[in-house]
């Protein structure tokens, strides 16, 4: 409602607001209208949302703080703690996104990390391998995991058999961590892609809404 008021204060002459998943599955191309079941896993910056879409709702929705911003938190938290040393968001950033992985890798990567001591203080460096990322984020993807689960046990029967032969799709910037899909895939036993432009999708979405490019009225 706050939002609403927001935007017509600032002479927005219509507002409307959209479910995030919803959004992100159209963009994404899913048929959102269709009666079959699809499920889509939008993992963004500060959230991730997990929903299952047929007949232009969702059938079930779960939010849970895992994305991104929690990534980064995590691999801080796991360097301070093994080789002592504190360092910016933006190194951590670069470091996910040179070297980040979910899943062991057969040629080890490695990436020099600036900060601070710990301890001291004092200005220092440490080489942090794609091990060490994997490690940091074993708990973040497993409640992640845990959070699909969750949503497949709240689905109708019926639509979950939709789901199991067409897949879950992943969209948001945290669907590009390397082997993530892979993981989930081999945790729930259901095929998992990633869609085209996942950081785009949400907005392409919100986007079909406003330019009328959808055919049913979900508002």
């Amino acid at each position: 409602k706050a939002v609403e008021e927001a935007a017509a204060r600032v002479g927005v002459r219509k507002v409307f607001v959209l479910e995030e998943p919803m959004a992100a599955a159209i963009g994404a191309g899913i048929d959102v209208d269709a009666p079959s079941g699809s499920m889509i896993v939008d993992i963004g910056g500060g959230t991730c949302e997990v929903a299952v879409i047929s007949l232009g709702g969702i059938v079930s929705w779960k939010t849970v703080r895992i994305a991104g911003d929690s990534y980064d938190e995590a691999i801080s938290a796991y360097i301070r703690k093994k080789y002592g040393l504190k360092s910016g968001r933006h190194n951590i950033e670069n470091l996910k996104l040179k070297i980040g992985t979910v899943t062991k890798q057969t040629n080890s990567r490695k990436e020099l990390i600036s900060g601070r001591n710990a301890v001291s203080g004092m200005p220092c460096s440490s080489y942090i391998y794609d091990e060490d990322i994997k490690d940091a984020l074993v708990p973040q993807i497993s409640m992640l995991i845990d959070a699909i689960g969750s949503v497949l046990e709240e689905t109708p029967p019926e639509l979950s058999g939709d789901i199991l032969k067409s897949g879950i799709i992943l969209t948001g910037g945290g669907a590009l961590l390397d082997g993530l899909d892979k993981v989930i895939s081999n945790s729930v036993n259901i095929p998992v892609q990633i869609a085209d432009n996942p950081m785009e999708c949400v907005v392409l979405g919100a986007g079909a809404i406003i330019d009328g490019n959808f055919k049913k009225q979900i508002f």
